[in-house]
């Protein structure tokens, strides 16, 4: 059968499952776990997709994410691909790791805890431990603070999301939200089985109801990327230009090399202000000649003036979006 281009608007809640070829267990160690999460933390710092969960099993994986711009094919194939062609190397074996390219299914914002716990139950569920923070297969233990968090996982996102606060009490409530439910079964709504979905509730209320996947877009502010507004159609040299004479430098400092504290400052505010302008972590980036990842990370360590600043010099200095 042909295979159809997937929609995907950014903003929109993805669970994306990568299954095996054969159902086989090809995640047997720690070691390759980690070297998965590796790859896939590069490849989600170099795009401008979020990651909420995961949960490593032995025969799939699964992954929430909020999509970006960036295309999704885009972003597996420099995670999945080369990972393949290690655990390859690693196993001794040849041929296909993956069955196919990942399953992608929009899911309703309303889920995304139900999303996540489901995550964090898999290996409960696979009766590998007896509750989820007794894993490190999953993303759990980073969510109750009981192991490091990357910088690449949203943990603080996917709890505000939720609805749970970050601190001591938000995160008890979340390991409750989760430890009930634990022995729930596979949720065909949240796996892309919209006909299992429909026979269960059908069952469950006797009458013919049809489950569907609503979608989220970039009108809702928890759930869009990293472009906050619609492209602005002048030269993002223009922004950059007004934000080191506004803050007392040139602008090819602001792209050179310099790490001083001043200079990292202003990059922080032209991340803002590219964000406004509706322009994505890696044009950003190329402009001042750094990678995604480190845009990102001046994204996410931006202080409160600075993002006020970005916005004063959006509305006082005329450069709004078209």
């Amino acid at each position: 059968m042909p295979r159809f281009r997937r929609t995907i608007r950014p903003g929109d809640l993805v669970h994306v499952i990568c299954r095996f070829t054969n159902q086989e267990f090809r995640l047997t160690s720690s070691a390759e776990r980690d070297e998965y999460l590796r790859r896939l933390g590069k490849g989600i710092g170099d795009s401008d997709w979020r990651l909420l969960s995961y949960a490593l099993m032995s025969s799939h994986i699964h992954l929430a994410l909020i999509a970006g711009l960036d295309l999704f094919g885009r972003l597996f194939k420099t995670v999945n691909s080369p990972f393949a062609n290690w655990l390859n190397i690693r196993q001794v074996r040849l041929g296909p790791v993956f069955a196919g390219r990942p399953d992608s299914i929009i899911t309703s914002p309303a889920l995304t805890g139900r999303l996540i716990a489901y995550h964090h139950n898999n290996p409960s569920r696979a009766y590998v431990v007896e509750v989820a923070t007794d894993s490190d297969w999953t993303s759990h233990r980073a969510y109750m603070g009981r192991a490091a968090c990357p910088e690449w996982l949203d943990v603080e996102l996917g709890l505000e999301l939720m609805g749970f606060g970050s601190g001591t009490g938000g995160r008890g409530d979340f390991e409750r939200y989760v430890l009930d439910r634990k022995n729930n079964p596979r949720d065909e709504t949240l796996t892309g089985d919209v006909r299992a979905a429909n026979r269960r509730v059908r069952d469950n209320l006797g009458v013919a109801v049809s489950v569907a996947h609503p979608r989220t877009g970039p009108n809702g502010v928890d759930y869009s990327p990293r472009v906050d507004a619609e492209r602005w159609q002048g030269d993002l040299q223009d922004a950059i230009n007004v934000v080191a004479h506004d803050m007392g430098t040139t602008s090819l400092i602001v792209s050179g090399s310099s790490r001083s504290r001043d200079v990292v400052a202003v990059r922080r505010v032209v991340v803002q202000l590219g964000r406004h302008l509706g322009r994505s972590n890696r044009e950003i980036g190329l402009y001042l000649g750094l990678s995604e990842s480190a845009v990102r990370k001046l994204d996410k360590n931006a202080r409160a003036e600075e993002r006020e600043r970005a916005t004063r010099l959006l509305r006082n200095l005329g450069l709004q979006t078209a």
